[in-house]
């Protein structure tokens, strides 16, 4: 086989592929949708589309503690990522979270903050070695 024989059948094959895929996915949301996944949407989550630089202003403004926000953003990755469309996409949470938070609302009360993360809870890639 030469180059553009590889080539074209790659490509068809890519497409027909793509094809195949598309019709199992739309067929696979149909069939095992969860009855807690219509309930769980963007819309109803407080702080969907909230920047840093927000998060940052209500903690600030004494709204929202790290801590709180830790335990909101925990329910919405129990609330999708475990029960509604059980994507499991979130392997593992730091069992410190709760802990460190804590330790970042206080140091805010003490009147150090340590920057533009501070307090911010991050959710990293699995393919991150943090060690």
């Amino acid at each position: 086989m030469n180059r553009k024989e590889f080539l074209t059948n790659s490509a068809l094959g890519v497409v027909g592929l793509t094809s195949l895929l598309t019709a199992s996915c739309k067929n696979a949301t149909s069939e095992t949708k969860s009855p807690d996944a219509t309930s769980v949407t963007a819309d109803n989550f407080e702080l969907n589309e909230t920047t840093i630089s927000d998060l940052q202003e209500k903690m600030a403004s004494g709204k929202y503690s790290a801590e709180q926000i830790t335990k909101m953003y925990w329910q919405r990755i129990e609330d999708i990522d475990k029960k509604g469309y059980a994507l499991n996409a979130v392997i593992e949470l730091n069992p410190d979270a709760l802990a460190i938070a804590k330790t970042m609302d206080d140091e805010r009360k003490a009147g150090k903050v340590r920057g533009a993360l501070h307090g911010i809870p991050i959710l990293i890639k699995d393919n991150i070695d943090t060690a």
